[in-house]
């Protein structure tokens, strides 16, 4: 009877562990994520893009993009 209990609480032991070893890892992947997620905020705040500057920036790709192809078909 104290062996049948005793390996009743090493599997709930072993069952707690293991659920403790993921929320860990959960919470590392987490941090791993808000890291990156700083890192990207400031990434774009140090580019010092204006609102629509992405617009202006698309354009000009594919104005380029027309030229690389005029060239190709010239070349």
């Amino acid at each position: 009877v104290a062996y049948k209990a005793y390996l009743d609480a090493y599997k709930v032991y072993k069952q707690a562990k293991q659920d403790v070893d993921r929320l860990q890892e959960n919470m590392s992947e987490r941090a791993r994520e808000l890291d990156m997620l700083r890192y990207q905020i400031d990434e774009i705040e140090d580019a010092g893009l204006t609102i629509g500057e992405d617009v202006s920036i698309a354009e000009e790709l594919k104005r380029l993009d027309s030229f690389e192809h005029i060239d190709k078909g010239l070349g």
